[in-house]
């Protein structure tokens, strides 16, 4: 979810393929050589992530996978594999490995792209005032007085 945040900051068009089979399809159909997959297995490798990896592989994406198992159904030719430990297996494991990375992908992908980058910013930062602005004082559409039957 952070990454997919951090990624629509900077401009990216992002899609999360956390849900089932059938909306991975079809978010996936669309899915060229100029996309890129940002794939994440912790402990145990997500359900379809084989074949998540294999679509991204045949339509010629860019994959990138950040995981604390190194597997085989990870690897693929052309794959960035990011080894990310979060501590020994049955101890507490940190997060902060995983979200450094993710921080630091987004800021590598708004320094490639900065206009598009400052673009999103400008926008988001232009709703966020617009939220603002409307939560200072009511809206024309809500009702005055107290509502009845309470």
């Amino acid at each position: 979810e952070l990454a997919v945040r951090r990624l629509r900051r900077s401009g990216c068009t992002t899609i999360d393929l956390r849900s089932g089979p059938r909306d991975i399809i079809e978010q996936m159909s669309d899915m060229g050589p100029e996309d890129a997959l940002l794939a994440f297995g912790f402990r145990t490798m997500p359900r379809h992530l084989g074949v998540v990896l294999d679509i991204a592989t045949e339509k010629a994406a860019a994959i990138v996978a950040i995981t604390d198992v190194l597997t085989p159904e990870i690897a693929r030719p052309d794959a960035r594999i990011l080894s990310a430990s979060r501590g020994r297996a049955g101890s507490y494991q940190t997060l902060t490995v995983p979200l450094t990375i993710v921080e630091a992908l987004s800021v590598a992908v708004a320094t490639l792209c900065p206009e598009r980058a400052t673009d999103a910013l400008d926008r988001v930062d232009a709703l966020a005032k617009r939220f603002e602005q409307n939560s200072s004082h009511r809206s024309p559409s809500q009702p005055s007085g107290k509502a009845k039957g309470g």
